[in-house]
């Protein structure tokens, strides 16, 4: 039986309140981690009072280095003169290097786990320290998001200079990152083969995102809302605020001409004010909802019309696991391994994506289908315990290899 692992795992941001995808990445990694039994340190960018934080203290001992990392104008600026990507240098910070250093004398690691690219330097800093390995896990490949960021906008805008430009000492960082961590983490296989095609000889494992099956018990007979459809994002991230705009005013009047009592359901953080127009037109701002899991349960579809992204949307795997199917763009659902047979429909133009949703709304025995369909998927297929696990077998071969190559010198 081999022995828990101590980990010191570094976090650009507290996942509490685990309000979007990205926050319920990072607290599924920890309580993963701690399902399987391991010691956690999480070192993490916060300014959050004790009482947010207070609950991870049942999975790990969270650790706050109390600075702000928001994209301020003053940030942008420097940006501008600065040889680094801006989503890189504000997080490598002296402050908490300091705190690391502390760490480093009061506690023993086995391994150093970095969540996301831009706490990668300073998970190779504690590696040096303690002589000890660490990993890389790449919730998405960033420059891929600030790439495809710029192509909205027309090569005369200075937008798409500035984006561009982050985006080529994204790449660049993200290339030199990848090839010296002694393991990285893609989310999905399309993200390995980036990170591949950046550092041909990175040792990459995938570990997907996923559930907690326990957290997602199956729902009450007919309790899904025939005609409501129901979109669940943080709309501060302003890709899920365009991809709304664009289907509110591009794909829900079609369903809406064919099914006159059809709902969308806007669900979310700092959802945009300008939906409040299109409440006569059965859109309802439900803002943020405290119980997710019942509100997917008593919706018929989930939509995510997304053309900005990389990695995975894990509002996606959450939906699927309450038993709903899911339209997307192509990606929105990129990196998930499910077709229309497992519930997952792609559609990237307006009248096709109306097209499956209307299609869903109105055969309840076909939507029944996919929607068990869906949840059997992510419930065998995509768990927390299984990609952390994955992880954990990972560090203990990159352990085994730094040990070797000690004894050898």
């Amino acid at each position: 039986m081999t022995s828990p692992l101590s980990i010191a795992q570094l976090l650009p941001q507290c996942p509490l309140p685990a309000t979007d995808g990205g926050k319920v990445g990072l607290l599924g990694i920890i309580r993963g981690f701690d399902g399987h039994g391991c010691d956690v340190t999480a070192a993490m960018y916060s300014t959050a009072e004790d009482s947010t934080v207070a609950p991870l203290r049942a999975w790990c001992t969270p650790v706050q280095v109390p600075l702000s990392t928001k994209n301020t104008p003053l940030r942008i600026a420097a940006s501008l003169l600065r040889p680094r990507a801006l989503y890189m240098w504000k997080h490598d910070r002296a402050a908490f290097k300091t705190v690391l250093r502390r760490l480093a004398t009061e506690r023993r690691f086995d391994v150093v786990h970095a969540d996301h690219t831009s706490m990668a330097p300073l998970a190779a800093y504690l590696s040096k320290l303690l002589d000890i390995p660490w990993g890389l896990r790449l919730h998405n490949i960033e420059y891929r998001i600030w790439e495809r960021y710029a192509e909205r906008f027309t090569a005369a805008d200075p937008r798409r200079w500035y984006l561009q430009r982050q985006t080529n000492l994204l790449r660049m960082e993200e290339q030199r990152w990848i090839a010296m961590a002694d393991v990285v983490f893609p989310i999905t296989g399309v993200d390995e083969a980036e990170a591949l095609r950046l550092s041909p000889d990175a040792r990459t494992v995938v570990a997907p995102a996923g559930i907690f099956p326990d957290d997602w018990p199956p729902a009450a007979p007919d309790a899904h809302a025939p005609h409501d459809v129901i979109m669940t994002a943080s709309y501060k991230w302003r890709h899920n605020a365009d991809g709304l705009h664009w289907f509110v005013r591009e794909v829900w009047p079609f369903v809406r001409l064919v099914v006159p009592t059809a709902r969308l359901r806007v669900c979310g953080t700092s959802v945009p004010a300008w939906i409040d127009q299109y409440s006569n037109h059965g859109v309802v701002n439900e803002g943020f909802v405290d119980d997710l899991r019942s509100a997917l349960q008593t919706s018929a579809v989930a939509v995510v019309p997304l053309f900005v992204g990389s990695g995975v949307r894990i509002k996606i795997i959450e939906a699927m696991a309450a038993g709903v199917p899911v339209v997307s763009t192509s990606i929105g659902a990129e990196g998930i391994d499910a077709n229309a047979q497992d519930g997952l429909f792609r559609a990237d133009a307006a009248a096709a994506m109306a097209d499956r949703i209307v299609t869903l709304l109105q055969r309840p025995e076909q939507r029944a289908a996919a929607a068990h369909a869906a949840r059997d998927l992510i419930h065998r297929r995509y768990t927390w315990a299984a990609s952390t696990g994955a992880m954990l077998e990972a560090y203990r071969k990159a352990i085994e290899r730094r040990a070797a190559r000690k004894h050898l010198a």
